[in-house]
Order: C-alpha cells, then structure tokens, then sequence
C-alpha cells in the first residue's frame, strides 16, 4: 500500500505536472512508450530514445522517487540554504556570505556587527553597500526565481537594467516565496567570455563507493546561460552545457536544444565564443576541494554540487539532495560506468 501511495504520489504531484511543461512535440505513441519506462516525453529527443536503449539510462521516476531517500534525514543539510551555507562554513571558505531573510513582513538581517534600517529600505541600503547582491527563493532549485540585485553609484539595478527605486521595492514586495539575499561571486574571466549576463556554473555529482570507502567524482558538466536564461544558466530555460573530462577539466562538446531537436556543437549558440577543447581553469583544485569535501560527509553520500570557478579558485553556490542527471545523459550513458551502476543498484534505485 505505501509504495502504492509513493507511486501515484509521484504521479499526480510531481510526473503530471513537469510532463505539462515540456514542449516537446512527437506522436501520441512515443509519449505513452517513454511514460511507461519512467521517461518524461522530452528524454526521447534529449537521449535519443529512437535509436538507443532506454533500460542504459537512469529514468526521471527511479531519480525522483527513489535517489531522493538515499542521503534520508540529512538530505535537509543540502536542501535547506541556510542550513548548507552554515554546515560549509564550518568546513572553510567555500561559500557564499548570506545577509539577509526576506518573507513577507520582515527582513531578518543575520550580520548583527551593524545596524540595518528596518524593512526593505534596509535591503535597498545592503545593495548599495555590496554593490551586487544574490535574491533567491528560499527553497526550491533549478535556477528558477533568482535575481541579481545592486548598485552603482546612485542608480540601482535588477539583472542589469537600471531600475527606479520605488520599482525595486514593489518588486521585492511582490515576491511569491521568502527569498535569501546572499554575496554576489565573480566568476573567472574565462566563463565571462563565454557568455558574460550571466552566472556559469559546474554540476558536479559525488557519490560514495563503499568497495574504497571514499567518494569518487562520478560526473561533471559545464552550465552556460543564454539571452532567456539571465541571470543564471538555467536549462530549463533554454541554457546549454557541456560535459567535462573529470580527469583533466577539458570542455566536451555544448548540447544545445533547437526547434530540431537537441544539437551539439563547439561554440556558444549566442556569443559564438568557442567552448569545446578549453580546459577549465583551477580543474584540480576543484575537484579535489570536492572531493575533500564529500569525504568529510560521509555521511551524506550522494551530492550534487553548484560550482562556480573565480579567479583564484572556486565557490559552491548551492548543494542538492538528489541531482537531476539528465544535464549529464544528454551526453551519452552513465550507467556504464560499474561504479556508477554499483552506487545506484547499492542503494535499490535500479536492478541491473
């Protein structure tokens, strides 16, 4: 009866409702055979499941509603930001300084060596002070809601565009959720060039390998915004990414999704600046700075890390519970790596 609840809790609150969303459009037939092997319809063009075998690829429903107890109650120290920002800051400097709570009637300031002026004139004063700051949903994921808020000189801005001040306020009145507002991190100079309105993160999946008791860097891509993404490189949105080499931080090829179907090519679609061949600057800091990170929560063995390179190392912008992998499988199978397919079968998310 409870995996009977789960499966059509699944169903009805989280499949139905992302299935909407796609704009994928293919035949009638094609969406019940990917529904029925766990698919949302838009895996058929994003992992070409005309011509490839859909049992090589993790599902939306096994990632859903079975990688999402594996870290069980400790999940809430990667999905609560709060709680991430603090449990980071006792391992080092890796993150984001965050300022201040916003909901609905209050603004909770967290820095109490200084005076604030009370409500969202005091928000408007923090702008002005930091000179950009980060407005991100309290919960949730994916990019979405977030704004970049800041000020030059005596005009403020809201993703780039100046901005009145009575505009910002109403703005921030009318945010849907109780948002963060958090330090603005300046990417290196190499992501800019990629595509500068933007931030340009790494996805990064750690997962822990009982056999060496210790953490291995299962996958990594590289995330990059475009014109209807700004301010972040959303991929719901229409940002793209490319693959990186774990080994060496060389960029693969961008997958790119077309009104033909999902295209991989070797610059930028919009800023025409090249991606494939680069290498990712500080690569080896990075990954050993995650991978030192995830020995020390062990407890935790399954995370998906936000990363963002500066110019002298990196910052972690968010962590996550249950990483979506389909940034990875539009690249091609991960399930053939055996410690990959070992971690998931480990934990019962898939069979074979």
């Amino acid at each position: 009866m409870k995996r009977l609840y789960k499966f059509l809790h699944f169903v009805f609150k989280v499949f139905i409702p992302r299935e909407r969303k796609t704009a994928i459009k293919i035949g009638l037939g094609k969406k019940i055979r990917m529904w029925t092997k766990g698919f949302y319809s838009n895996k058929y063009i994003f992992y070409g499941l005309d011509r490839n075998n859909p049992e090589d690829y993790l599902s939306d429903y096994d990632r859903a509603a079975k990688t999402y107890h594996i870290n069980g109650y400790y999940k809430v120290m990667l999905d609560d930001k709060i709680y991430f920002t603090l449990l980071m800051q006792k391992l080092g400097d890796f993150v984001p300084d965050v300022y201040a709570l916003i909901t609905k009637k209050h603004v909770h300031f967290f820095d109490r060596t200084k005076e604030h002026r009370a409500g969202l004139t005091g928000i408007v004063d923090l702008f002005r002070e930091k000179g950009r700051v980060v407005l991100k949903p309290f919960k949730g994921g994916g990019g979405q809601g977030i704004l970049v808020a800041g000020a030059e000189k005596t005009t403020l801005t809201l993703n780039g565009k100046d901005i009145a001040e009575e505009q910002l306020l109403s703005t921030i009145k009318g945010l849907n959720a109780d948002y963060l507002a958090g330090e603005f991190i300046y990417q290196h100079d190499y992501a800019s060039r990629i595509f500068p309105h933007s931030s340009n993160t790494i996805r990064a999946v750690t997962m822990w390998d009982e056999n060496a008791d210790a953490p291995f860097l299962a996958v990594a891509t590289h995330r990059f915004g475009c014109a209807a993404t700004v301010p972040t490189d959303n991929m719901s949105q229409g940002g793209v990414n490319a693959n990186i080499d774990i080994q060496t931080g060389e960029l693969k090829k961008l997958a790119v999704l077309t009104d033909k179907g999902l295209v991989f090519r070797e610059d930028h679609p919009e800023t025409g600046e090249k991606v494939t061949g680069l290498f990712v600057p500080h690569w080896e800091t990075v990954r050993e700075g995650i991978l030192k990170l995830a020995k020390e929560l062990k407890f935790i063995p399954y995370i998906g890390w936000d990363v963002m390179v500066t110019e002298n190392a990196f910052k972690i912008i968010e962590g996550n519970s249950y990483p979506d992998m389909e940034l990875h499988q539009r690249h091609g199978v991960i399930l053939d790596d055996p410690k990959i397919r070992d971690f998931y079968r480990r934990w019962g998310v898939i069979k074979g």
